[in-house]
């Protein structure tokens, strides 16, 4: 007799290519087809959609909107529809309107959380009901996958959640696509001139989390205590996201126009960084 597959909904916003979009592309295309039969309800586009279209089944679902709370109606309808068994989130609003619909639907409900939403950069009263709304979602979570043995203290201590349903798994890694032989950073090198200069790199979103204000603050800091540097200096940021204009005026107000490469979006992780 065989043994049906386990159905398994990935649920993600993938409003832009992130570390979740990464993380669930590694795990979607990682699992063997003969024992998961896998849906992802998500925006049908981009790097991650074209990643992970021939692994999975796209259900289109917009949770762009902060509080469009038909959502859970409808991720509900889809594992109903759909037979699902488990459904895995990654991001506060996935959660959130994750959680819900698992128990609305009588799933299991699984949640990777990479960032916790107090450390949301928000004002005081939007981030009181974010946490009321995520105190919710977690009564519901069967669950819990934290990236770091910092987040996993925290969801026990912080949030209340037993410690029997944390688990750490941290990010991985490639392994194949990583492989040494496999780099090619030529091109790279020779598109921003960096044969002979001191390279730094910074690669992901330009959003708030990553920091960028304080290293382009620090690297000026660094260029005025050592000026000998400024020739030979160069600094590529690879990434898009909301602050690219913010970063570029900061950059240029601080004199480094011509230290700070702003390279956008790039196709290959492995050869930008091959080549800092």
């Amino acid at each position: 007799m065989l043994k049906r597959k386990l159905k398994l909904l990935f649920v993600i916003e993938n409003e832009a290519y992130g570390g979740g979009e990464k993380v669930f592309s590694l795990l979607i295309r990682g699992l063997p087809a003969e024992k998961f039969e896998v849906f992802c309800a998500a925006l049908p586009r981009g790097r991650f959609y074209e990643e992970v279209r021939e692994r999975c089944r796209f259900l289109p679902l917009d949770l762009t909107n902060r509080f469009n709370f038909r959502n859970i109606g409808r991720l509900k309808q889809m594992m109903l529809e759909h037979v699902i068994d488990i459904a895995h989130s990654q991001g506060a609003r996935a959660d959130f309107y994750c959680a819900l619909a698992s128990a609305a639907a009588g799933i299991k409900a699984v949640a990777t959380v990479a960032m916790p939403v107090e450390g949301f950069d928000v004002g005081f009263l939007r981030k009181k009901v974010y946490a009321f709304l995520n105190s919710l979602a977690e009564k519901k979570i069967f669950r819990f996958i934290t990236v770091s043995k910092l987040l996993e203290a925290a969801l026990i201590s912080e949030h209340g959640i037993p410690a029997s349903k944390v688990s750490l798994i941290q990010n991985p890694v490639d392994l194949a696509e990583f492989d040494p032989s496999n780099f090619n950073s030529g091109p790279l090198i020779q598109k921003f001139s960096l044969r002979g200069r001191r390279v730094l790199g910074a690669l992901g979103r330009l959003e708030w989390q990553k920091g960028y204000p304080y290293l382009i603050e620090a690297l000026a800091l660094m260029l005025k205590s050592e000026p000998g540097l400024r020739e030979k200096l160069i600094c590529l940021l690879a990434g898009a996201g909301s602050l690219d204009t913010e970063l570029k005026k900061q950059a240029e107000a601080a004199g480094l126009a011509g230290n700070i490469v702003f390279c956008g979006e790039i196709s290959s992780v492995r050869d930008f960084l091959g080549a800092l």
